[in-house]
């Protein structure tokens, strides 16, 4: 095996479901950016007056810059490598969604973020 190689051994994964923008990741990767976007409109009677309401750019929660985390905390960290493979015993997944990662493995940076808008509007007023 070429140096800076490793292998990643799980003894068993029951993993269900994995979607929207998500990954279920073995081994080791450089950098992992995951987004999912969504607007989801329920009407009764379109209304088409009130301008182009469907599309990403109508709406500030689309176009406003990601958070940072900032803790102020530093994190001391021990590394004791007899063996440069990764081995883990179980691991049980009901689901993986919205911008989420399972990762068994080093990785470089990690982006994710999931945005989702919810629209309920009836123009009819007798309808709920």
């Amino acid at each position: 095996m070429p140096k800076g190689q490793r292998t990643t051994r799980i003894v068993s994964i029951a993993l269900n479901t994995v979607g929207s923008s998500s990954v279920a990741q073995f081994g080791d990767n450089n950098a992992t950016n995951l987004k999912s976007r969504a607007i989801a409109v329920q009407r009764a009677v379109a209304n088409n007056d009130e301008g182009d309401d469907v599309r990403f750019a109508s709406y500030g929660l689309f176009t406003r810059p990601l958070l940072q985390l900032h803790t102020g905390i530093t994190v001391g960290t021990r590394i004791d490598r007899p063996s440069p493979d990764i081995e883990i015993g179980c691991i049980d997944v009901t689901a993986l969604s919205s911008s989420a990662l399972l990762r068994a493995g080093c990785g470089g940076p990690l982006t994710a973020q999931t945005r989702v808008l919810h629209i309920r509007h009836f123009n009819n007023p007798g309808i709920r």
